[in-house]
């Protein structure tokens, strides 16, 4: 198993299967609610801000509320120091995995948060992800839960930017196909 399977099925075990099933109990309930209330569009955008929600409960349960406290507060304030520290580290590969995992657990943050509010810039996006990110290592050292360490806050956003990315270009070119379907049915 590598490394990076290692990090991720350690910090998802970590969290008690129950909040599990309330999260999906939630979604699934909020879900139904919200489209019968609010109709098929809204409701899945709606929807789309109550997964956020409940993504945003999962990173706080890895990375701070089901975390093996420490005794002392951790903090390393130098930007990227992880990549400094690889030529002298035996750890490549669970440094790089660590970096690696902190991308894509925002992958989500970005897409979600574009899918689910209208006026979303990536400005926005990204101030909101590095919020997030600050504040969930800043609970780790309050908590002494972890290192708090700035890496962590540039690799989150560079997930959120992503995953910001993905969508808006996703979103792009379903405009582009449906501005050239209109065309060709206009032609005919």
């Amino acid at each position: 198993m590598t490394d990076l399977q290692v990090y991720a099925t350690g910090a998802i075990k970590g969290i008690p299967v129950e909040i599990y099933w309330i999260l999906m109990a939630i979604f699934c309930f909020g879900t139904g609610l919200l489209l019968w209330r609010k109709g098929l569009k809204e409701g899945l955008r709606y929807s789309t801000m109550l997964l956020l929600a409940e993504w945003v409960i999962v990173i706080l349960c890895t990375t701070v509320f089901f975390r093996e406290s420490g005794d002392e507060m951790r903090i390393n304030l130098i930007p990227l120091s992880s990549y400094f520290d690889i030529p002298e580290n035996s750890y490549l590969m669970e440094v790089t995995a660590i970096n690696i995992l902190n991308v894509v657990l925002f992958v989500p943050v970005g897409f979600l948060l574009v899918s689910g509010f209208r006026k979303m810039t990536w400005q926005r996006a990204l101030v909101i992800g590095a919020l997030l990110s600050f504040s969930i290592e800043l609970l780790q050292l309050i908590l002494r839960r972890g290192l708090c360490e700035t890496d962590d806050v540039i690799h989150n956003v560079i997930g959120c930017a992503i995953g910001y990315g993905i969508i808006t270009l996703t979103k792009d070119v379903n405009l582009n196909l449906d501005i050239n379907l209109d065309q060709v049915r206009s032609d005919k």
